[in-house]
């Protein structure tokens, strides 16, 4: 644009104005297509049809890869944008805004510029043994599910049945099993018409056996009146047992 297209003959005109393309440097008026011999001016005595060529090379621009760990790159003018990895997600695409509105970047602009890469979160099976929770599809990220037992206490997620190595807080990006590890509770016991007082146990653990000099221990029961089915081992709350005595003919 603003270039000239005719001359006068015995005048001549000098080019000494750049063309333009997109994406590319302009490097120069020649009078070859092969680019071997330069011009700077349509010569005063030229009184034919006046050929030149301009010559280019694709340029290089600066670009910025936002929600990426990409940086800046320099990057040729026209070629494929790369396409970044980020664990547990699905690279969708590059815009020119943190919005994500309008169309979607696919090669490089011709200016420097920040592009925004936008990313779809992925979701995987989860098989969880030891819980009632069977297998689930659950988006990578996740806080892991928190199991109940009765009687017991949560200590976390593990890759394998032996509970070895860190536990899984969050979903990872794989199809994976995981195992429930839990730790028994303990509850205060207070035994009654006995010497025992009151222990601390774990949950379902046997109830210890009183003793006397003179009477014979016949189990331990719920209430003061010593009736219904004996008590045998902790239960998942505070408890408080009866002793049942007898004696021996």
């Amino acid at each position: 644009e603003g270039a000239p297209t005719t001359y006068v003959q015995g005048v001549g005109v000098a080019l000494d104005f750049a063309a333009t393309k997109e994406g590319y440097v302009f490097e120069g008026w020649f009078l070859d297509p092969e680019f071997t011999q330069t011009v700077t001016a349509v010569p005063t005595d030229t009184f034919i049809k006046y050929v030149v060529y301009a010559k280019f090379t694709i340029d290089g621009f600066d670009i910025t890869f936002e929600n990426s760990d990409l940086g800046t790159k320099t990057l040729v003018y026209a070629t494929e944008l790369p396409t970044p990895e980020k664990e547990g997600h699905t690279f969708v695409a590059w815009y020119a805004n943190a919005e994500f509105t309008g169309e979607a970047v696919t090669t490089v602009p011709g200016e420097d510029c920040t592009l925004y890469a936008k990313w779809n979160v992925n979701s995987y099976e989860l098989t969880f043994e030891n819980s009632d929770f069977g297998t689930q599809t659950l988006e990578y990220g996740k806080e892991m599910p928190t199991p109940e037992k009765v009687g017991h206490s949560f200590a976390g997620w593990f890759t394998n049945a032996e509970f070895v190595g860190n536990a899984v807080l969050t979903v990872p990006a794989e199809d994976i099993t995981v195992y429930a590890l839990y730790l028994p509770n303990k509850y205060y016991v207070t035994f009654e018409n006995s010497d025992l007082g009151t222990v601390y146990l774990e949950f379902d653990s046997e109830l210890p056996t009183a003793t006397k000099a003179t009477e014979t221990f016949m189990g331990w029961y719920a209430n003061a009146e010593l009736t219904g089915e004996p008590v045998t081992k902790v239960a998942a709350q505070d408890m408080t047992v009866y002793a049942k005595w007898g004696y021996t003919v």
